[in-house]
């Protein structure tokens, strides 16, 4: 008899978020790293973000070209990513709004936060486990 993946998910999953507020100069993908870590999350998304990023670069594309564009005290407007906790290392990617002179969309490969950046994070947990 054949088994389907569905069968192996037999417990219902309940939808959990974190809210994540970093200090000045925390840097972003570390403590999107250890609040997984601290709370034994292995995945999760980016459901908001806003606050300034106080230094940080994000690729993206401007026209046809891809750049890297600098973020010195810009402000996020909104965020989206997934990220993975394996073997302690984090995989994944967030994208952001951020106002570079004006908006631009890009991933953020490296951000130090400035004062107020709030991340909201979503994740399943098992319902028998909550």
């Amino acid at each position: 008899m054949a088994t389907y993946s569905s069968e192996f998910f037999k417990h219902k999953m309940v939808k959990k978020h974190l809210a994540i507020e970093l200090e000045e100069n925390d840097s972003i993908l570390d403590s999107i790293k250890l609040a997984m870590k601290t709370h034994s999350i292995k995945e999760a998304s980016v459901d908001l973000m806003e606050g300034t990023i106080k230094t940080g670069k994000m690729s993206a594309f401007v026209g046809s070209a891809y750049k890297m564009l600098d973020l010195n005290n810009s402000k996020i407007e909104n965020a989206s990513g997934h990220f993975k906790l394996n073997f302690d290392t984090l995989f994944g990617s967030l994208h952001i709004l951020a106002r570079v002179g004006k908006p631009e969309t890009g991933t953020l490969q490296k951000g130090i936060a400035g004062n107020g950046v709030k991340i909201r994070m979503g994740f399943y947990i098992d319902e028998k486990t909550n």
